[in-house]
């Protein structure tokens, strides 16, 4: 292993800090397009990217929450599920939340998270090649690969296709996933951490070590669950092989990270189980696609298959290699060997975690995000390590090909970053009416007070730059039932004086205008959530759902309904107006260009603000 010094130290930063500014590239060619910064905002409910998407109305609301109400970010929306507690990404959340503190704003803080995470992760990754010997450039260059193919291959290549045949603007607006806030952008360098410190606690036998990979390992479970549940499988598969002869003197380090694991991931059992006391466990889980069943499905048996097949050749080449190793070859082996078997059970422990229903009889998107959010970056690292050892003997003499590789892969990716940045600029542009509108909201309500309006897109958005809570949720950002949910948006349509075709209408799927940007948000069924039972396909309530809602409709009386939800707050669009509700006063506080912002409170309560 090449000994270290100030200098490839300084390159090694500058390496990681360059990986950094690439994945915050996209934000800066949007501003470049829009000739403003105060202007832009990296969120936005109108692109189709599913990266933008998840930042902007799941993310971004959690992290905007927590930053101004100073509580956690259990339920963004409705007002009555706030303090239902409910497992979520708590730490990427609160450490963005940090972060908005420090800046005053949480815009800012979403900017220094792109560029911040991916230059950890960039480090790490240098740091785990350059201890195989890897020059500092080639170490850059395969940090890059891993980031890129592990996480964003097909987006690159979609990005380039259109970009050589179509021209800067082609439409193209997917950036590179790998600062996907906040995972796997803060979560991956966490889960690598703690394989790192693993690999450390096994070559020097320091229990410091074992502890430390335990608690970034134990870490996982508050910031992704499919990482914590693929981390604690490979902790325990390394516990069990420490039995083994060969690995009998890694059996305490092991065990100990093993331990450290539990003792970490303990509280978040405990925060589970407090969960499942209330129906909001039951109504989340089924939105997302809670599997209720001791057998795998098809494409989970597929996937396993197929990873295991590859992660067996993989091994097989590895001890091919290491057969036929030159006696001169400079690899740290001892670290090669141990590297390689921390990343094999990583492998594994992702594919025991896609086939956890076999023991636990549920799991959550499986087939989705265990393959490419763990098995694949992990499986990626496996492959690079064997070939590091592989070539170690073609890579004694000085050469610039991999500081020419890292060039041209940077500038590629560089190029598809500036591409759907550009394309993309015109849908982060903050409206200047909405802008008025939050800053309204912040100066003069009550934290948590509630907002009501028929405007999917607002709705949406509230969470996200105010301080309230909205009537009508959304099915990922709340514990409501599917009914409640319902029922909310009803309450929203009755406030304007909707007619019930109008209604009707917007249950049904494909009935508004699609987004020029594909955006899914055209009709209200989309709030539901992908997986709810309510729901007849993508974007279209079940037909017996919508006759019983609409049935709901017509009896309304919005003085009940008002006891039963919280409203504070109406905006309505030009062209609506509030209905009037008895015992109710209206109370018209701002006008933009979009619409009103009308006030309501009881005639028989004093106003409080």
């Amino acid at each position: 292993m090449a000994a270290s010094s100030p200098r490839r130290n300084l390159l090694h930063l500058l390496f990681a800090v360059l990986i950094g500014t690439l994945f915050l590239l996209p934000h800066v060619a949007r501003m470049a397009t829009l000739h403003t910064i105060a202007g832009y905002s990296p969120f936005s409910a109108l692109s189709s990217s599913p990266a933008t998407m998840d930042e902007t109305y799941l993310y971004a609301a959690e992290v905007n929450y927590s930053y101004r109400q100073h509580r956690l970010a259990y339920d963004t929306d409705a007002f009555e599920h706030r303090n239902e507690p409910v497992p979520y990404s708590a730490l990427p959340s609160e450490t963005e939340v940090l972060l908005a503190t420090l800046f005053h704003s949480v815009k800012a803080a979403q900017l220094l998270c792109y560029f911040l995470f991916t230059g950890i992760t960039a480090w790490l990754l240098m740091k785990l090649f350059m201890s195989l010997n890897a020059s500092t450039s080639l170490a850059a260059m395969l940090a890059l690969v891993t980031l890129v193919a592990s996480f964003s291959l097909r987006t690159l290549e979609i990005g380039i296709h259109n970009l050589l045949f179509r021209g800067l603007h082609s439409g193209f607006i997917e950036t590179l996933q790998a600062s996907r806030n906040p995972n796997p952008n803060m979560t991956f360098p966490l889960f690598l951490g703690a394989l790192l410190a693993h690999i450390t606690a096994l070559r020097r036998r320091l229990t410091v070590y074992a502890v430390l990979a335990g608690v970034l390992g134990g870490l996982l479970f508050y910031s992704y669950i499919y990482y914590g549940i693929a981390w604690a499988a490979a902790a325990a598969l390394m516990t069990i092989l420490a039995f083994l002869p060969s690995w009998r003197d890694g059996l305490a380090p092991a065990l100990t990270t093993l331990l450290a694991t539990i003792f970490m991931a303990v509280p978040f059992l405990l925060w589970v189980r407090a969960t499942k006391r209330t129906g909001g466990y039951f109504y989340r889980s089924n939105r997302l696609g809670m599997v209720h069943s001791h057998l795998p499905s098809a494409e989970v048996l597929k996937l396993s298959l197929l990873y295991s097949a590859c992660l067996l050749l993989v091994w097989i080449a590895w001890w091919f290699f290491l057969s036929r190793r030159p006696a001169a070859c400079t690899v740290d082996l001892r670290y090669a060997r141990l590297a390689a078997l921390v990343f094999v059970c990583a492998v594994a422990g992702g594919i025991l975690g896609m086939n956890m229903q076999i023991v636990t009889g549920f799991n959550v998107q499986a087939a989705h995000h265990f393959p490419h959010m763990v098995i694949q970056p992990a499986l990626i690292l496996l492959v690079l390590i064997v070939l590091l050892v592989a070539t170690d003997s073609l890579r004694r003499k000085q050469s610039a090909w991999p500081g020419i590789l890292f060039t041209a892969l940077f500038l590629v990716c560089a190029a598809n970053q500036v591409e759907a940045g550009v394309n993309s600029a015109p849908l982060h542009r903050i409206i200047p009416w909405e802008q008025t509108l939050f800053d309204w909201l912040n100066n003069n309500t009550h934290p948590c007070d509630v907002v009501a309006t028929t405007s999917l897109e607002l709705t949406l958005y509230v969470p996200v730059y105010s301080q309230d809570c909205t009537l009508t949720v959304h099915g990922s950002r709340t514990s409501a039932s599917d009914d409640e949910i319902l029922d909310r948006y009803l309450l929203a349509e009755a406030l304007v004086g909707a007619p019930a075709n109008t209604v009707a209408s917007n249950l049904e799927p494909g009935s508004r205008s699609a987004s020029p940007s594909g955006s899914p948000w055209t009709n209200y069924p989309a709030f539901f959530y992908e997986y709810s039972p309510y729901l007849a396909g993508r974007g279209s309530l079940k037909p017996e759902i919508v006759d019983a809602a609409l049935a709901r409709y017509r009896t309304i009386n919005l003085a009940d309904w008002l006891r039963r939800f919280r409203v504070d707050y109406l905006y309505a669009t030009n062209g609506q107006n509030p209905a009037p509700v008895m015992g109710y006063d209206w109370q018209r506080v701002l006008v933009t260009t979009n619409g009103t912002l009308w006030r309501l409170h009881s005639q028989s309560a004093p106003q409080s603000h």
